[in-house]
């Protein structure tokens, strides 16, 4: 071999090391808040009909909007939105809900919108913060819509909390580790991605493993209904798909033909189903806890 050849094989493999080590030294450094601190959406003005609210938790404050009921009340409707977004997706939840009886909820997950907090954990510790919204509510069944992340603290909280009718999933996760996976381009391997989340457990204390949809519904039983657009590439309906089959209580999985990740609410298929399903959700707790039932 030529020695010129010697030379660029060995100045590659060279260039091969240091760009290994310095990915390695990096990649926690933008990886981290990456994944800790999403993107704070702004938060538009607060709807007329909505009330401010606020709960804490320990050090962090959550601030949240509440719709009344145009109705007789039926139930309390507890909206929470997906990673990067805020309360204000609940505005056509509440415009459809409040008419037929229901109080509805929707506040800033914590690290989002202009809740308190600096970390975003996914749900180990957004579950907390749920349990101590549902104990403030003084009447009427509970019943949780949650899309993406905020339909994995819905069902991480049904796991633990009896006042939970029943649950409206859209686009969940099946678990923590393997959606980072999914959103992850293919060229950062397993073990970068290792590297970020063991720093990002570190920082924000938490477990990821323990941020299993999947493993919470092998323990549910109430009402489920999730919803999956056939399209979603940031989430595929896989994930929905494992975590169907997981449930133990009666369950429907509806795959809207064509939607991407976040467009499912663009469909009258979606508002079809949820409505159907929270109405009779609803009905059937009230006859379950009727006299002589």
């Amino acid at each position: 071999m030529q020695k010129w050849m010697i030379a660029l094989a060995v100045g590659l493999g060279f260039v091969c090391v240091v760009t290994f080590i310095t990915a390695y030294i990096t990649l926690p450094q933008w990886g981290v808040p990456a994944l800790l601190q999403p993107y704070r959406k702004p938060l538009p003005e607060k709807p007329a009909i909505a009330t401010e609210i606020e709960w804490k938790n320990s050090d962090v404050v959550i601030r949240g909007w509440l719709f009344p009921s145009q109705a007789k009340q039926k139930a309390t409707l507890i909206y929470l939105h997906g990673v990067a977004d805020n309360r204000a997706g609940v505005i056509g939840l509440a415009k459809h809900f409040c008419p037929l009886g229901f109080d509805v909820i929707a506040y800033d997950s914590r690290a989002h919108g202009t809740s308190g907090g600096t970390a975003c954990t996914y749900g180990f510790h957004e579950h907390e913060d749920l349990k101590i919204i549902i104990e403030s509510i003084d009447h009427g069944p509970v019943i949780l819509c949650g899309s993406s992340m905020g339909a994995a603290v819905a069902l991480l909280t049904a796991e633990h909390h009896p006042d939970i009718r029943a649950l409206v999933l859209l686009e969940i996760f099946a678990d923590l580790r393997s959606a980072i996976r999914s959103r992850v381009p293919s060229f950062i391997g397993d073990h970068f991605i290792n590297v970020i989340v063991d720093e990002a457990e570190k920082a924000a204390l938490f477990d990821i493993d323990q941020v299993s949809p999947l493993r919470a519904a092998e323990n549910v039983s109430i009402p489920t209904l999730l919803i999956h657009g056939t399209e979603d590439k940031a989430t595929p309906p896989d994930h929905s798909r494992k975590v169907y089959l997981a449930l133990q209580g009666e369950k429907e999985l509806i795959l809207i033909e064509g939607a991407g990740h976040s467009q499912i609410g663009s469909y009258d298929q979606t508002w079809e189903a949820i409505e159907k399903w929270v109405l009779n959700a609803i009905s059937s707790a009230k006859s379950m806890s009727s006299p002589g039932s």
